[in-house]
């Protein structure tokens, strides 16, 4: 009897042994979340008194390059550029989303610049082939295929989502400092650090270190980017300067300039940057991701002195997990946005800029994307609120956003209020709204309108 209880109590430890030597071996090849590793949150490692360089030492791990290529071939020519970036690993294997309600179980997600990967997401590269790839400081510079989940031009921020298993890669968390931050947690001179890629891949996870030198809601006029248009109207001349046919006169042609983006809610850094270190991570004394290295005067108009800036990373607190559980899950849920809804719109900063930065021999420019005349009455508008510039929806009552109305405030049915002082006022607010949502927007001097979006 004892023989016989020995050999059946082995007989299930054997059992069992085999049983669970096969759950490790061949539960990769049945489940998908199992072929990853977990990823380790490199800010929740950050032990107090670390400084910036034991930190950056740290963040080498959740910091890449980004490389954005183009290409085509006309007429036996090719075309091909490749545009250089830096990146943040904001998300990956073991990322909890929604509180805790759903765990990231595959891939890795990336935030940069717009204009990192603008080759990906413009419609004028559409005839391109293009390609992402992340580099990674892992021992050897490696390259894995992303691409663009989410981008915006406006506020020049960008996700990137790759599949691959990347051996090293961990996670840096992020915290609004600038934009819906508690009065005492909002810049104000602080040390701050970047890891980027400026000038070539040679110099991966180049640190540079500062202090925030000033944050202003609005910059000064000289803070713009131009960019080549395709639009319906016939461009004559190149450059940053167009000719177009003039729209009052068509056997006239009129010279303007065209403005890819106005900056607004930019962080001014005395750090070191150039090009390659845009999309880099802006990073506070305890490791914290506050912004994106994003942009410069040149020193021409500095008389040689070097004023950088950065974006913050507000919008990404209002969009990543959406994007995190519906990449996953593959479901959908639409970021809205004032360009979703047909709108083309403008502030009264960037109706200054503009107007500073277009040929004054002509009563024409583009702004928004859309071609407006210098004596339009949306000039002389106040400075607070948002003029609707054109609006190409024609489908119900998202036709009563008329051009000429000015956005001053909205509501929506979950009690999320705000007033709309400028154009970021109006993308923040969106940005945290979902679809079906019924919002009511209010008009200077005029009625409000209530719509689902």
């Amino acid at each position: 009897m004892k023989k016989g209880y020995v050999a059946v109590v082995m007989s299930l430890v054997i059992v069992l042994c085999l049983s669970f030597g096969c759950t490790i071996l061949f539960s990769p090849l049945f489940s998908g979340k199992d072929r990853y590793k977990p990823s380790e949150n490199l800010t929740a490692s950050i032990e107090e008194g670390q400084s910036i360089q034991e930190i950056a030492k740290i963040y080498k791990q959740g910091c890449v390059a980004v490389l954005c290529e183009r290409k085509i071939t006309q007429n036996l020519k090719v075309d091909h550029k490749i545009e250089l970036g830096s990146a943040v690993c904001v998300a990956s294997i073991g990322y909890s989303v929604n509180g805790g309600e759903y765990k990231v179980s595959k891939g890795s997600y990336f935030v940069t610049n717009y204009h990192v990967v603008s080759y990906a997401c413009d419609e004028e590269f559409s005839n391109y082939t293009t390609n992402i790839n992340i580099v990674i400081d892992n021992g050897n510079y490696t390259s894995y295929p992303a691409e663009v989940i989410w981008s915006n031009r406006e506020l020049d921020m960008a996700v990137l989502y790759s599949s691959s298993q990347i051996d090293g890669l961990k996670w840096i968390e992020y915290k609004d400092r600038s934009i819906n931050a508690k009065e005492e947690d909002k810049l104000m001179f602080d040390k701050v650090f970047t890891l980027g890629t400026p000038l070539s891949l040679n110099f991966l996870n180049t640190l540079s270190i500062g202090y925030v030198s000033n944050t202003y809601p609005k910059m000064s006029n000289t803070i713009k980017n131009y960019y080549y248009i395709q639009t319906e109207d016939e461009v004559i001349g190149s450059s940053n300067k167009f000719n177009f046919k003039d729209p009052a006169d068509e056997r006239k042609i009129v010279t303007t300039q065209v403005i890819e983006n106005v900056y607004e809610n930019l962080i001014m850094i005395n750090l070191d940057i150039t090009h390659g270190n845009s999309g880099g991570g802006l990073f506070d004394e305890k490791g914290y991701l506050i912004g994106l290295t994003t942009c410069g005067l040149d020193s021409d108009q500095t008389n040689g002195a070097q004023l950088n800036f950065a974006t913050p990373i507000y919008p990404l607190s209002a969009i990543l997990d959406r994007l995190i559980l519906a990449n996953e899950t593959n479901s959908e849920d639409q970021i809205i946005t004032y360009k979703s809804l047909g709108l083309s719109v403008c502030d009264y900063y960037m109706v200054s800029a503009t107007i500073n930065a277009s040929d004054n021999k002509t009563p024409f420019y583009y702004i928004d994307g859309h071609m407006m005349s210098k004596n339009d009455s949306f000039v002389d508008f106040e400075e607070d609120g948002v003029y609707i510039c054109s609006n190409s929806n024609t489908e119900g009552i998202i036709t009563k956003l008329e051009k000429g109305k000015i956005i001053t405030s909205i509501a929506n049915n979950r009690g999320l209020k705000a007033d709309i002082k400028n154009r970021n006022d109006l993308i923040f607010y969106l940005l945290n709204c979902k679809k079906g949502d019924i919002i009511e927007i209010s008009f200077a001097g005029s009625a409000s309108v209530s719509l689902t979006i």
